[in-house]
């Protein structure tokens, strides 16, 4: 296999809103949801 190399130019950036009915869940699933899981 051979190395390569990819760079990536980033030309835009935009927010998403996503309104929900309760914050503090929302909250709660971004938060617990965004640590990243080891395979087993």
């Amino acid at each position: 296999m051979s190395d390569t190399q990819t760079s990536t130019r980033i030309s835009q950036i935009g927010t998403v809103i996503v309104p929900v009915s309760d914050q503090d869940a929302a909250i709660a699933f971004y938060t617990q949801t965004s640590t990243p899981t080891t395979p087993t």
